[in-house]
């Protein structure tokens, strides 16, 4: 398994425990939720960042086909409609 995946993978267990600890830092009469919450922002900001920094790197798409054949409009042989 390569880092990005097991970073992945550990991405929800790490913000239950981030949840907790906040909750907990709440309860004990310390910093209230209210005001710590967004550190779950940063958190997941930063293991985003992390996930795409570990991430083999991708193919580039390949390029879409013309929207028209290049013959198009048709032009008949002979010049003329039939």
């Amino acid at each position: 398994m390569n880092n990005a995946l097991l970073l992945r993978a550990l991405r929800g267990p790490l913000t239950l425990i981030l949840v907790g600890i906040l909750f907990l830092i709440d309860q004990g009469g310390g910093i209230s939720f209210t005001k710590t919450w967004p550190v779950i922002i940063i958190f997941l900001g930063v293991v985003r960042l992390a996930e795409r920094g570990l991430a083999p790197p991708q193919e580039p798409p390949p390029p879409t086909p013309p929207a028209f054949p290049p013959n198009f409009p048709p032009t008949s042989p002979q010049g003329g409609a039939q």
